[in-house]
């Protein structure tokens, strides 16, 4: 129970794990570790006990789920609609239920009956996203293009329904169609290559694929992505094993998603199980927007353990893998700056400024944090006029006029 408290998921698993050996015929202590169990990654494990728990008792919506993506990774298809059909239609399920039985249907060469399972969704604005997405992803695996795009195109023009998964999914159909130019034009529009995002970069890396290959070309990689949405959803609701459960499903169901590897090691940092973040963060390819991303938390999280040493080596064979890029130099000049090395810190941001050019609105904080390491290296003019040159890019910008004013 302490493990659980303190969100060390594996040690609470491998726990229970040992209790359930002591007593095995104890259904209540396999309810309390099965779900546990999940949240760790040890799906196979957990799906047996799931088995064993049924649909009856508490968190029965859990159990009957996990049983059916288990059915469905391995394509067994009736025994995943039944065991769909046991789970309740409340909290997540609402959603998740008549997905999954949809993209069962596609298992089951049933297209229209997949659009239909999809109907009970109509039910409520807030599952609109949710129902037209996976809409557009089945009409587009089978084969009807106009529907696909009527339902992309519903989804993209609505703020309310508009995500970074829709344009990606609309631009990847968009390529698959011949249809270069207007895709370059959709990623352009809702998603501009200077933000600096991994999941932006990861969108915009299907117009790299030649010939671009389906976001999703199966009826378990059809689930992951529901699952991945759940366990974002439950992530920004502050609900960490919730959404580290889903996660790992998605995973289990779908192991290509790298940005899901990324998020529970997001979910691993927020319950502070450090070591645990970084082995997830390692298992994500580096040759990906998202293995960039996750090597520099990997640093992030060996400065927060005082591996510092470590983090600095890591930061800077970055630096040099990548020379057009800012993030791991700014990220490397801020580790130095909290070590109290002025002037190296100031050298790592000075580097990420020659390579910024020329200066912009998005990068006053290069400046301000150059500044700051510059004052404390005494060396005065060089900070003031650092500081000068962030509030020029942001006029009035509080952290800025207060240094200044110091």
């Amino acid at each position: 129970l302490y493990a659980r408290a303190t969100g060390d998921s594996r040690s609470a698993a491998e726990f229970y794990s040992r209790a359930i050996s002591d007593d095995p015929s104890n259904i209540e202590l396999k309810r309390n570790a099965y779900r546990l169990t999940l949240a760790a990654g040890r799906v196979d494990e957990a799906v047996a006990l799931a088995r064993e728990i049924g649909s009856g008792g508490p968190n029965d919506g859990l159990a009957p789920l996990s049983v059916a993506i288990s059915a469905i990774r391995s394509g067994k298809f009736e025994e995943a609609e039944e065991w769909l059909d046991q789970v309740p239609l409340s909290g997540m399920n609402i959603l998740l239920q008549p997905v999954a039985m949809a993209w069962v249907r596609v298992g089951q060469g049933q297209g229209d009956r997949a659009i239909e399972e999809l109907e009970t969704l109509r039910r409520s604005e807030q599952s609109k996203t949710f129902r037209l997405f996976h809409q557009a992803l089945i009409q587009g695996l089978t084969e009807k293009p106009a529907e696909a795009e009527a339902a992309y195109r519903e989804l993209i023009e609505d703020r309310a329904t508009r995500s970074l998964s829709a344009v990606q999914a609309f631009a990847n159909f968009l390529l698959r169609s011949g249809r270069r130019d207007e895709a370059v034009a959709l990623l352009d529009e809702y998603l501009p290559p200077e933000s600096g995002s991994a999941l932006v970069e990861d969108a915009r890396s299907v117009l790299e694929q030649d010939p671009p290959r389906p976001l999703v070309s199966s009826a378990a990689q059809g689930v992951g992505e529901a699952l991945n949405g759940a366990a974002r959803f439950m992530a920004q609701n502050g609900d960490r094993e919730t959404a580290t459960i889903y996660a790992q499903l998605a995973l289990y169901i779908s192991p290509g998603l790298d940005s899901v590897r990324v998020l529970v090691g997001n979910l691993e940092e927020s319950a502070q199980q450090w070591e645990a973040a970084i082995e997830t963060y390692r298992t994500v390819p580096p040759g990906t927007p998202f293995g960039w991303n996750a090597r520099l938390r990997i640093a992030a999280t060996l400065s927060r353990l005082e591996q510092t040493s470590e983090a600095r080596s890591l930061l800077r064979a970055m630096a040099d893998e990548q020379p057009q890029r800012t993030d791991a130099l700014i990220q490397l000049g801020d580790l130095l700056r909290g070590e109290k090395q002025w002037r190296e810190s100031a050298d790592a941001y000075t580097r990420a400024i020659d390579r910024a050019g020329e200066p912009t609105e998005a990068n006053w904080g290069y400046y301000y944090s150059r500044g700051i390491a510059f004052e404390r290296a005494k060396r005065w003019p060089e900070a003031e006029r650092d500081f000068l040159q962030a509030l020029e890019l942001q006029p009035e910008q509080p952290q800025v006029l207060n240094y200044l004013g110091y």
